[in-house]
Protein backbone atom coordinates (compact mmCIF):
# COMPACT_ATOMS: atom_id res chain seq x y z
CA UNK A 1 0.00 0.00 0.00
CA UNK A 2 2.59 2.55 1.05
CA UNK A 3 4.93 1.53 -1.76
CA UNK A 4 2.29 2.63 -4.26
CA UNK A 5 2.88 6.22 -3.08
CA UNK A 6 6.25 6.09 -4.80
CA UNK A 7 4.40 5.48 -8.05
CA UNK A 8 2.26 8.62 -7.69
CA UNK A 9 1.80 10.43 -10.98
CA UNK A 10 3.57 13.76 -11.30
CA UNK A 11 0.36 15.67 -12.00
CA UNK A 12 -1.11 14.40 -8.70
CA UNK A 13 1.94 15.51 -6.72
CA UNK A 14 1.73 18.90 -8.42
CA UNK A 15 -1.99 19.32 -7.69
CA UNK A 16 -1.61 18.29 -4.06
CA UNK A 17 1.30 20.72 -3.64
CA UNK A 18 -0.75 23.69 -4.87
CA UNK A 19 -3.88 22.72 -2.92
CA UNK A 20 -3.50 25.54 -0.33
CA UNK A 21 -3.44 28.10 -3.14
CA UNK A 22 -6.62 26.64 -4.57
CA UNK A 23 -8.33 26.45 -1.16
CA UNK A 24 -7.26 29.88 0.08
CA UNK A 25 -10.45 31.61 -1.02
CA UNK A 26 -12.72 29.20 0.84
CA UNK A 27 -11.80 30.27 4.36
CA UNK A 28 -9.15 29.65 6.94
CA UNK A 29 -10.60 26.38 8.26
CA UNK A 30 -10.70 24.77 4.82
CA UNK A 31 -7.21 26.07 4.12
CA UNK A 32 -5.99 24.43 7.35
CA UNK A 33 -7.62 21.14 6.34
CA UNK A 34 -5.80 21.30 3.00
CA UNK A 35 -2.50 21.82 4.86
CA UNK A 36 -3.21 18.74 6.98
CA UNK A 37 -3.93 16.66 3.86
CA UNK A 38 -0.76 17.87 2.18
CA UNK A 39 1.35 17.32 5.28
CA UNK A 40 0.19 13.73 5.75
CA UNK A 41 0.42 12.89 2.04
CA UNK A 42 3.91 14.32 1.49
CA UNK A 43 5.26 12.98 4.78
CA UNK A 44 4.24 9.49 3.71
CA UNK A 45 5.52 10.08 0.18
CA UNK A 46 8.93 11.30 1.40
CA UNK A 47 9.19 8.40 3.86
CA UNK A 48 8.46 5.82 1.17
CA UNK A 49 10.81 7.42 -1.36
CA UNK A 50 13.68 7.67 1.13
CA UNK A 51 13.14 4.15 2.48
CA UNK A 52 13.07 2.49 -0.93
CA UNK A 53 16.01 4.49 -2.24
CA UNK A 54 18.15 3.67 0.79
CA UNK A 55 17.46 -0.03 0.37
CA UNK A 56 19.31 0.30 -2.94
CA UNK A 57 22.32 2.18 -1.58
CA UNK A 58 25.49 0.12 -1.72
CA UNK A 59 27.75 3.00 -0.78
CA UNK A 60 30.13 3.15 2.12
CA UNK A 61 28.29 5.99 3.83
CA UNK A 62 25.56 4.91 6.17
CA UNK A 63 22.57 7.17 6.07
CA UNK A 64 20.95 7.91 9.41
CA UNK A 65 17.39 6.83 8.53
CA UNK A 66 16.28 6.90 12.18
CA UNK A 67 17.16 10.57 12.42
CA UNK A 68 15.32 11.18 9.14
CA UNK A 69 12.20 9.50 10.56
CA UNK A 70 12.39 11.54 13.79
CA UNK A 71 12.84 14.80 11.91
CA UNK A 72 10.05 13.94 9.44
CA UNK A 73 7.62 13.10 12.26
CA UNK A 74 8.60 16.24 14.18
CA UNK A 75 8.05 18.42 11.12
CA UNK A 76 4.71 16.77 10.36
CA UNK A 77 3.45 17.16 13.93
CA UNK A 78 4.53 20.78 14.15
CA UNK A 79 2.98 21.58 10.76
CA UNK A 80 -0.27 19.94 11.86
CA UNK A 81 -0.24 21.94 15.11
CA UNK A 82 0.52 25.12 13.23
CA UNK A 83 -2.33 24.66 10.75
CA UNK A 84 -4.73 23.74 13.56
CA UNK A 85 -3.70 26.84 15.46
CA UNK A 86 -4.23 28.99 12.37
CA UNK A 87 -7.73 27.59 11.87
CA UNK A 88 -8.88 28.10 15.43
CA UNK A 89 -6.81 31.09 16.48
CA UNK A 90 -8.61 33.75 18.40
CA UNK A 91 -6.96 37.15 18.68
CA UNK A 92 -8.18 37.61 22.24
CA UNK A 93 -6.58 36.28 25.34
CA UNK A 94 -3.22 35.51 26.78
CA UNK A 95 -2.93 32.18 24.94
CA UNK A 96 -2.97 33.90 21.54
CA UNK A 97 -0.08 36.16 22.53
CA UNK A 98 2.05 33.28 23.80
CA UNK A 99 1.10 31.10 20.86
CA UNK A 100 2.61 33.67 18.50
CA UNK A 101 5.89 33.61 20.44
CA UNK A 102 6.04 29.81 20.61
CA UNK A 103 5.11 29.40 16.95
CA UNK A 104 7.65 32.00 15.84
CA UNK A 105 10.42 30.17 17.66
CA UNK A 106 9.10 26.86 16.36
CA UNK A 107 9.33 28.12 12.80
CA UNK A 108 13.12 28.06 13.06
CA UNK A 109 13.01 24.43 14.21
CA UNK A 110 10.64 23.67 11.34
CA UNK A 111 13.01 25.34 8.88
CA UNK A 112 15.83 23.08 10.10
CA UNK A 113 13.55 20.04 9.76
CA UNK A 114 12.59 20.83 6.19
CA UNK A 115 16.15 21.62 5.10
CA UNK A 116 17.31 18.33 6.68
CA UNK A 117 14.51 16.36 4.98
CA UNK A 118 15.16 17.90 1.56
CA UNK A 119 18.90 17.38 1.91
CA UNK A 120 18.44 13.75 2.99
CA UNK A 121 16.12 12.85 0.12
CA UNK A 122 18.21 14.71 -2.49
CA UNK A 123 21.39 13.02 -1.28
CA UNK A 124 19.65 9.63 -1.33
CA UNK A 125 18.57 10.15 -4.94
CA UNK A 126 22.06 11.16 -6.04
CA UNK A 127 23.73 8.36 -4.11
CA UNK A 128 21.52 5.72 -5.69
CA UNK A 129 22.02 7.25 -9.12
CA UNK A 130 25.81 7.51 -8.83
CA UNK A 131 26.28 4.34 -6.74
CA UNK A 132 28.69 6.23 -4.50
CA UNK A 133 28.43 8.80 -1.76
CA UNK A 134 27.36 12.08 -3.30
CA UNK A 135 28.59 15.51 -2.27
CA UNK A 136 26.45 18.65 -2.39
CA UNK A 137 27.55 19.64 -5.88
CA UNK A 138 26.29 16.32 -7.16
CA UNK A 139 22.86 16.55 -5.53
CA UNK A 140 22.26 20.31 -5.43
CA UNK A 141 19.94 20.15 -8.44
CA UNK A 142 17.76 17.56 -6.67
CA UNK A 143 17.76 19.67 -3.52
CA UNK A 144 16.55 22.76 -5.38
CA UNK A 145 13.95 20.73 -7.29
CA UNK A 146 12.57 19.61 -3.94
CA UNK A 147 12.86 23.13 -2.50
CA UNK A 148 10.82 24.60 -5.36
CA UNK A 149 8.53 21.61 -5.30
CA UNK A 150 5.58 22.50 -7.56
CA UNK A 151 7.96 23.22 -10.44
CA UNK A 152 10.80 20.85 -9.55
CA UNK A 153 8.58 17.80 -9.17
CA UNK A 154 8.04 17.73 -12.94
CA UNK A 155 11.78 17.05 -13.35
CA UNK A 156 12.38 14.99 -10.23
CA UNK A 157 9.49 12.52 -10.05
CA UNK A 158 10.25 10.78 -13.37
CA UNK A 159 13.86 10.35 -12.25
CA UNK A 160 12.79 8.91 -8.88
CA UNK A 161 10.42 6.48 -10.59
CA UNK A 162 13.15 5.40 -13.00
CA UNK A 163 15.61 4.82 -10.14
CA UNK A 164 13.08 2.76 -8.20
CA UNK A 165 12.17 0.73 -11.31
CA UNK A 166 15.83 0.17 -12.17
CA UNK A 167 16.69 -0.74 -8.62
CA UNK A 168 13.80 -3.21 -8.28
CA UNK A 169 14.97 -5.33 -11.25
Amino acid sequence: MLYSLSKSPTWLLFLVSILPILMGDFGLKLWAVSIVIICVFFSLWLFVIAKHLLIKVSSVQMFNFRKFKRVLITAAIFTLLLSTNMAFMNDNGLFAKWAVVVLTIGQFALLYCYIFILNFVAKSIATVELQKTANFEQYASYFFCLFFFPIGIWFLNPRIKALLRKASR
